[in-house]
């Protein structure tokens, strides 16, 4: 049987056109390697909006968990699963999960929830009609169409949580919207919250290949430390 390939991860190696730090994932510690961008290097971390910071990932071993389409009420995009179908009711945007209608915009609406409590952290409260109509607004493009699916979600189309032991952390391993919507096309990641960026097409190769899989091993370095062919 063959061994499984465990992921090395260096966030600091360089930086990109923004100036924001970036590395690499090394697969069995090297040669072989996929871009990644974690959190920013800075020493504190950074206060942002609707109450979250961002922070640097932090160095550790951890496992990942399985692939799922990762929902959170902390970020009112990211509410709906990323590829869920889209209806409009009665002016309400509701959403399919598992065969089942839930309703997004409107007084009882999930996104319309989020965007409460967003609101709120980030310490400019809306009322509860705003919220509903930003929540609405969410699901339309430029030209006032209903989108068919959703594929706004911030965890992009896959992700896997990055566990210490048997526990779940607030770090995953994802795409983004906006690098999702590049597909194959040449990008640039850019800082998280202390999440791993990694590109869809990587994305695609690392689950091809075996290496995004549960209970793969990911050691994440300090943004001090380089890798070295020495290393392994």
């Amino acid at each position: 049987m063959s061994k499984r390939p465990f992921l090395v991860v260096y966030p600091g190696e360089s930086r990109n056109s923004f100036g924001q730090a970036v590395g690499h994932i090394y697969v069995d510690d090297g040669p072989e390697r996929f871009d990644v961008a974690g959190g920013p290097a800075t020493a504190r971390p950074i206060a942002d909006i609707g109450g979250h910071t961002a922070t640097r990932t932090p160095a550790g071993r951890y496992v990942l968990d399985h692939a799922e389409r990762h929902t959170t009420l902390g970020w009112p995009k990211s509410v709906v699963p990323w590829g869920a179908r889209l209806r409009e009711v009665h002016e309400v945007v509701q959403y399919e999960v598992g065969g089942r209608w839930i309703d997004a915009s409107g007084p009882s609406g999930t996104v319309t929830r989020a965007y409460l409590i967003f609101s709120a952290k980030s310490r400019q409260p809306m009322s509860p009609l705003v919220a509903s109509r930003h929540a609405r607004q969410m699901f339309y493009d430029d030209d006032g169409n209903l989108a068919a699916r959703w594929e706004g979600n911030d965890f992009g189309k896959w992700s896997w949580n990055l566990k210490l032991g048997r526990h779940r952390t607030v770090f995953f391993i994802h795409t983004t919207p906006l690098d999702e919507a590049m597909g194959s096309g040449d990008l640039e990641l850019r800082q998280s919250h202390g999440c791993l960026h990694i590109k869809p097409k990587d994305r695609d190769i690392m689950v091809l290949k075996g290496y995004l899989r549960e209970s793969t091993t990911v050691i994440v370095k300090r943004y001090e430390d380089r890798w070295q062919p020495s290393a392994r």
